[in-house]
C-alpha cells in the first residue's frame, strides 16, 4: 500500500541533534508514512543511530552513501520515495507531532501539488521567531517573492505531489548545496502546480550557528553555488516583469558574498558588476542590503566588509 507521505531526512553531522528529529517524525499523527534517513558519509554516529532507528520501525529505510552535500542526499532520498507527497526534513530540526497530517488533509482537500506552511526559528538562548505562511495572492506574485526570498523557500515545508517531479522533470541539483531549495522551488514554479497554504507553523527551524550541519557554513565555494542559482533564475525567468525581482535577488547574492570567509576585493567585483546604482535606485531596490553594495561600490569592497563585520552581528540575529 502506498504511503500518503515521504519524509527524507539528510543526515550529516548532526549526533547531538537527530534523536529529536527523529522521535518528531516517527511519533507523527499521520501514521502512515515512510521515512528514508540518508547518511551522507556522516563522521560521526549518525549512520549507525539511523540504523538503530529502522530496527526498531519498519517505516524507517536508511540509505548509506559516500558524502555529496545536501542536494546529492536530497536527491538519493527522493529518487527512493514511494509515498503520494513528499517532504524533506533537515536533521538538526524537529517537526510538531500534526505536521504532517496537517498539510496532507489539506493537499486532499484542495488537491493541491503543493501545500506550504510556516516555521518556528528556534535560538540556542531559548528564543523562538515565529516566521508565518507566506500570504499568497496571485501565482506571479509567488513567483516574484520566492525570487527575491521575501517568501520561504524552504523544502521542510512544502509537502509536494512525489508524480510532479516525474512528470516535469524537476529534481535537485547535484553540487548546489546552499540555495537548493531555492533552485528546486523556482524550478517546480515554472509548471501549472496548484498551490494551497496553511495558516500554521509546524517546523521548527534550529538556528544554531556553531552548529556543524550543512547551512550554517558560508564558504567561496557556497557563494559559487549561489551564483549558479542566480545565473539560472536570469536565464529561466527573463521576463520583463520579473526585472525588479531579479535585480533584487542579485543584491541579495552579493550581500552573501559579502559575507563569505575569504572573499577578495577582486572576486567580489565579479558579483557586484552588473548591478548599477541607477537600476537599484531606478527599481526602487532600496534597503540595509542594497546600501551595502552601494557602499562597496562608492568607497570600495574593504571599507563596506569593515562597516559589514562590525554591523552584521546586529542585523543577523
Amino acid at each position: 500500500m502506498q504511503p500518503k507521505v515521504s519524509v527524507v531526512v539528510p543526515v550529516y553531522n548532526v549526533e547531538r541533534y537527530i534523536h529529536q528529529c527523529i522521535d518528531s517524525i516517527i511519533n507523527q499523527t499521520l501514521r502512515d508514512i515512510e521515512i528514508i534517513l540518508v547518511d551522507d558519509g556522516s563522521p560521526d554516529g549518525c549512520g549507525a543511530i539511523c540504523d538503530a532507528y529502522a530496527r526498531q520501525d519498519a517505516r524507517i529505510r536508511v540509505i548509506h552513501k559516500a558524502n555529496g552535500g545536501l542536494a546529492s542526499a536530497r536527491q538519493a532520498g527522493l529518487e527512493c520515495v514511494t509515498g503520494e507527497y513528499y517532504i524533506a526534513c533537515d536533521s538538526d530540526d524537529w517537526v510538531d507531532l500534526d505536521m504532517y497530517e496537517t498539510l496532507y488533509n489539506r493537499a486532499v482537500e484542495k488537491d493541491a501539488d503543493m501545500v506550504v506552511c510556516g516555521y518556528v526559528a528556534n535560538y540556542p538562548d531559548g528564543r523562538e521567531v515565529i516566521n508565518s505562511v507566506y500570504n499568497f495572492t496571485t501565482k506571479e506574485r509567488y513567483i516574484k517573492d520566492v525570487l527575491t526570498r521575501r517568501a520561504d523557500q524552504s523544502s521542510c515545508v512544502r509537502l509536494i505531489k512525489s508524480e510532479v517531479f516525474k512528470k516535469y522533470g524537476v529534481d535537485y541539483q547535484v553540487g548546489v548545496n546552499l540555495g537548493e531549495d531555492a533552485l528546486l522551488l523556482c524550478k517546480l514554479l515554472r509548471h501549472p502546480l496548484k498551490l494551497s497554504f496553511v495558516d500554521s507553523t509546524p517546523y521548527h527551524y534550529r538556528r544554531d550557528m556553531a552548529s556543524g550541519s550543512y547551512t550554517n557554513n558560508i564558504s567561496l565555494s557556497s557563494i559559487e553555488q549561489l551564483k549558479f542559482v542566480e545565473q539560472w533564475k536570469w536565464e529561466n525567468y527573463c521576463g520583463r516583469e520579473y526585472d525588479k525581482s531579479r535585480i533584487e535577488s542579485t543584491v541579495n547574492l552579493c550581500f552573501a558574498a559579502m559575507r563569505a570567509n575569504g572573499m577578495t576585493k577582486e572576486y567580489y567585483k565579479s558579483f557586484v558588476s552588473q548591478l548599477s546604482i541607477y537600476k537599484m535606485v531606478r527599481y526602487g531596490v532600496l534597503s540595509a542590503k542594497s546600501l551595502f553594495i552601494i557602499l562597496s561600490k562608492v568607497c570600495g569592497f574593504r571599507v563596506a566588509r569593515l562597516i559589514f563585520d562590525k554591523l552584521y552581528p546586529l542585523l543577523y540575529k
